[in-house]
């Protein structure tokens, strides 16, 4: 006999229902059908933040712009899928990841000195952000889209 509890059931239930949901595009999720990748886009994400990082210099706006534009394919495309503890867990680290060059960009305007304009390009070589403050931002937004995803997928089960 099966000992299945009841909250697994309705778990299983709902990963089965929203597995053939159609998206916002009007794909399916199942697996038989064309749908988004979700690994594979959420590591191309990562790609592309991780290598924002490899230019030395201060936080510009463009680097503002690419992540903005990251956070809306998150959105758009990984959001909506049913995940595991472990799966919300890698969701909202790439979210925290996603935030940096944000909250550095946000820094860097704060901590230039009173005569540069906010969009000056300028021909620093080095950021004014200090690696604490980029820590405890990925920190705090890594916890709280953990907290807000596991309650959103929480109160569907």
């Amino acid at each position: 006999m099966n000992n299945m509890t009841l909250k697994d059931w309705r778990e299983k239930e709902f990963l089965a229902r929203t597995a053939n949901e159609p998206d916002s595009a009007g794909a399916g999720n199942s697996k038989s059908g064309a749908s988004t990748d979700v690994a594979a886009l959420t590591a191309g994400v990562v790609a592309v933040v991780v290598s924002m990082f490899v230019a030395p210099g201060p936080y510009d706006f463009t680097g503002l712009i690419v992540a903005m534009t990251l956070g809306s394919v998150i959105w758009g495309y990984v959001w909506h899928t049913a995940r595991s503890v472990r799966q919300s867990w890698a969701v909202s680290a790439v979210c925290g990841l996603m935030a940096l060059p944000i909250a550095g960009y946000v820094i860097e305007e704060l901590l230039k000195s009173g005569d540069d304009a906010p969009f000056d390009i300028s021909m620093e070589t080095s950021s004014r952000v200090p690696a604490w403050c980029l820590g405890v931002t990925w920190l705090f937004v890594t916890s709280g889209i953990f907290v807000l995803d596991r309650s959103k997928w929480k109160a569907k089960l």
